[in-house]
């Protein structure tokens, strides 16, 4: 699994690995007929789960999506201090959770449009798949944690992992067989699992749809040198059309791109001196598959591409097929379908979710998701955070839900914060006088839902720009007091609130009895973060002992293995191991693998994905 908002987070200093019962139990509650966002489905008390968004016919409640967003933050920050991510993070992490939900469910409606059908069996399958690659993601953490010592073989890192959960991964695996079988034969269980993984199941059937040729997969096997027009705005379209009608008529290339271009994305060259390069890897999948085929000279139509349109004009093409393309024929010409596939999936996945059929029914959590997804995005002061702080003022405004729970109150506090918060970092000047008040008030009020210093810090900053002296004090202590994250994103909070206290004390802001207590309670925090530190340098310092006593195993095994084959003998069966085999026999049973894991070879990706995504995309030169 990975969730790139709090990558930050899980790889930030302060992480440490927990290997539990919980860890187990977290597989087995996935599929144990409970529900595949947490929670029971067997009546509850407190108020009714009360609908957010209706996709295409399935409702999404806001149980269903606080329970997977708790489920999902669990599984990410696995560590021994909590962390207290701002809301910024939040928001982020919550449309990474919407999207967690929404993506299938328009799946299951790609499925329909193309007449592929779920069956039980791709369920099943689907549930042990995401449960195998779980326990092999835990079994990885063993080792990197050191909890497993060399080079060991299947059998004992199965052992380390019973003893680490207390089941086995056969018991593991067995469990959630028995209970997916169980979940499809009730109409709302199979449900959830359909929602679960159908952005796995239906880009892997539409697959199957795919025909290619073999001619069509020989021309992705190039190397095409070309130029472009890349055009953005709402006029884009109709500019595009311009472009190619000139183009084709006879126009300068290179004038074209002067005159229209909006590539940015090379500094160092003019833009009608840029050449792109384009390789199999570009023109295997849309957008650029479209190319394949097309002669030197050729100026394509205009072409949808992340960010805007472009035109291209291909200047050369060198083949490229490689040596053993026959012998690897039917391979390939399998991965070009499953490339094809899944471009065409993600096409009309998001077709599908600007459509109508997407109903939200919560104006509050549409505020977060739209300013997640802004947060989410590669550049978040790109975004209009004017609109979004609209849309959010609307939604707070607004009525709320019948028996509305505190999700939705929670919703619309992290919507409007995050983004008076963006929209003010770019204001001008004047634009800040503006919106300060209403900063301070919303930063107040998110306090309740997401704690930690950030919020408070931001008070104190915003009063201190605006020169507001009521309040900057008792925001700074609450900041410092409240901070307890011990990641670099809490030491960033820590040396801030540090610099804006002293600054504040010498312009007259805050007292020296509020710059006192600021004073303390950054004092107990760094006290926290270097008992945090140093437990870290333990653990590397175990992490390195372990990687050493690995080589010096390996070392003497590869003396021994010379050693006899000078001799012409075979190996000793005594005296050094082979590295990771165990000179106990593992039971009556060995693995059914029947050997050990080779020296250095991975025993799971480092992704737990099993969302079957091709990862091959145009490098920025789409």
């Amino acid at each position: 699994m990975s969730i790139r908002t709090f990558n930050k987070f899980v790889n930030g200093s302060g992480c440490v690995i927990v290997i539990s019962v919980g860890l187990a139990l977290l597989f087995l509650l996935q599929f144990a007929g409970k529900g595949l966002f947490g929670g029971s489905q067997s009546k509850q008390s407190g108020p009714a789960p009360q609908p957010i968004v209706d996709v295409y016919g399935t409702t999404i409640t806001d149980k269903m999506l606080q329970d997977k967003f708790n489920a999902l933050l669990s599984a990410t920050i696995q560590r021994g201090s909590s962390p207290t991510p701002p809301p910024s993070s939040y928001a982020a992490f919550y449309y990474e959770t919407f999207t967690g939900i929404i993506t299938p469910a328009l799946a299951l409606q790609e499925a329909k449009a193309h007449n592929l059908k779920i069956t039980d069996q791709d369920l099943i399958d689907a549930a042990n798949t995401a449960t195998q690659d779980q326990i092999m993601q835990a079994e990885l953490q063993l080792l990197q944690s050191g909890q497993i010592k060399g080079s060991p073989s299947q059998a004992a890192i199965a052992a380390a992992f019973t003893k680490a959960t207390g089941l086995s991964p056969d018991q593991i695996i067995a469990k959630t067989t028995q209970n997916a079988k169980k979940a499809v034969a009730d109409p709302s269980q199979r449900t959830q699992l359909e929602l679960s993984f159908a952005d796995t199941i239906v880009p892997s059937k539409l697959a199957a749809q795919m025909t290619p040729t073999v001619a069509q997969l020989k021309a992705t096997y190039v190397n095409m040198t070309a130029q472009r027009v890349f055009l953005t705005g709402p006029d884009a379209a109709q500019t595009a059309a311009t472009v190619e009608q000139k183009a084709k008529s006879g126009t300068a290339f290179g004038d074209l791109i002067t005159q229209y271009s909006k590539d940015t994305s090379n500094t160092k060259q003019k833009p009608s001196a840029v050449i792109l390069s384009l390789g199999q890897s570009d023109l295997s999948i849309p957008p650029l598959n479209v190319l394949a085929g097309l002669k030197p000279g050729a100026i394509s139509d205009p072409i949808d591409v992340p960010g805007g349109v472009a035109i291209y004009k291909v200047l050369t093409i060198t083949p490229a097929l490689p040596k053993d393309f026959a012998k690897n024929q039917a391979t390939l010409l399998a991965t070009y379908s499953k490339n094809l596939a899944q471009a065409q999936y993600n096409a009309d996945i998001a077709k599908l979710q600007s459509s109508s059929q997407v109903d939200w029914k919560s104006t509050r959590w549409k505020a977060l998701y739209d300013v997640g997804a802004a947060v989410a995005s590669q550049n978040p002061t790109k975004p209009n955070w004017t609109s979004l702080v609209k849309e959010a003022q609307d939604a707070q405004n607004g009525p709320l839900a019948k028996n509305h729970i505190i999700g939705e109150n929670k919703a619309g506090a992290i919507a409007l914060y995050v983004s008076l918060h963006y929209a003010y970092l770019g204001a001008t000047a004047d634009a800040k006088k503006s919106l300060a008040t209403e900063l301070v008030q919303a930063a107040s009020a998110v306090k309740s839902y997401v704690p930690g210093g950030d919020p408070d810090l931001v008070i104190a900053q915003t009063l201190t720009d605006q020169g507001m002296k009521s309040g900057i004090g008792q925001a700074l202590i609450s900041s410092a007091n409240n901070n307890q994250d011990l990641t670099q994103e809490g030491q960033s909070i820590y040396e801030t609130t540090q610099s804006l206290a002293q600054q504040d004390l010498k312009k007259g802001l805050i007292t020296q009895d509020d710059f006192n207590q600021v004073q303390s309670a950054l004092k107990t925090y760094r006290q926290s973060r270097a008992d945090e530190l140093k437990q870290q340098e333990e653990a590397q310092q175990e992490k390195a002992a372990a990687a050493a006593e690995t080589a010096k195993e390996k070392a003497q095994y590869d003396a021994a293995q010379k050693n006899a084959g000078a001799k012409g003998q075979t190996a000793p069966t005594t005296g050094p191991a082979a590295p990771g085999a165990s000179n106990s026999a593992p039971g009556p049973n060995p693995p059914a693998s029947g050997g050990q894991v080779p020296f250095g070879t991975p025993l799971a990706p480092q992704s737990g994905s099993t969302s079957g995504k091709s990862q091959s995309k145009p490098a920025g030169k789409g």
